[in-house]
């Protein structure tokens, strides 16, 4: 049987090449696909992670301050001091929450401080940590002039918990009135940390203006007994 004089076999190099085009259109447009798609995972990932450091941040604060032991420092010959000092640029206290160990752990010794920014872009709000091993760890607070500078705090590498902000002040709640600097014998009943962003991003999570209340119900200067009625 004879083949008919039109019938071809196999392609024609035109054809090929409109094949192999094809082929390439498609695959450029999946990789784009794909290149899109990890964009959008990357960004969503990122904006999560943002989210969670605010939200821990949020919490390392509550718990920290919330949890505030009324430590006394052993200032003089039998004298005794309350171990908080607060201003609006920071303040150090004993609390039973620390970043390392959380609750579970020792107390430590909390040092909270407003600092500049990076590049003096804004300001941040940072804390330094260290253990409290007894009374005599507190001797700081009986030594004139032994706040440290912004150098001495920079240069010992303390914890962020929130960075780029416009302003950063801290006020304490004495009685029924809040005061820009802590004056007592009592800890405060609550503390305000108010902040603000540098930049507004209403797609994420930011520090904003937050009041803990302090759960120590313990007066520092009173001798419990066992026939007492308070509360600590």
């Amino acid at each position: 049987m004879r083949r008919h004089p039109r019938a071809k076999q196999g392609v024609t190099l035109i054809e090929l090449l409109i094949a192999v085009t094809l082929v390439a259109l498609i695959s450029i447009a999946m990789l784009f696909s794909m290149r899109t798609a990890y964009d959008a995972l990357g960004r969503t990932n990122s904006r999560l992670m943002a989210n969670r450091r605010v939200l821990g941040a949020q919490q390392v604060l509550d718990r920290q301050i919330s949890n505030l032991i009324p430590a006394m420092a052993p200032c003089g010959e039998g004298g005794r001091k309350l171990y908080f000092e607060g201003g609006m640029n920071g303040m150090r206290f004993v609390s039973a929450y620390s970043l390392q160990q959380a609750s579970r752990g020792y107390a430590s010794v909390l040092m909270y401080a407003v600092i500049p920014g990076e590049q003096n872009e804004g300001v941040r709000l940072v804390v330094l940590e260290s253990p409290y091993t007894g009374p005599y760890s507190l001797l700081d607070m009986c030594v004139e002039g032994s706040k440290l500078t912004v150098d001495d705090i920079v240069r010992r590498r303390p914890f962020v918990l929130a960075d780029r902000l416009s302003f950063c002040r801290l006020s304490y709640r004495i009685g029924n009135e809040w005061k820009p600097v802590y004056q007592g014998k009592a800890p405060p009943s609550a503390v305000r940390v108010e902040m603000a962003p540098l930049a507004i991003d209403p797609s994420r999570l930011q520090m904003t203006t937050m009041t803990m209340l302090v759960r120590s119900t313990r007066d520092p200067a009173r001798a419990y007994k066992d026939e007492d009625e308070y509360l600590y």
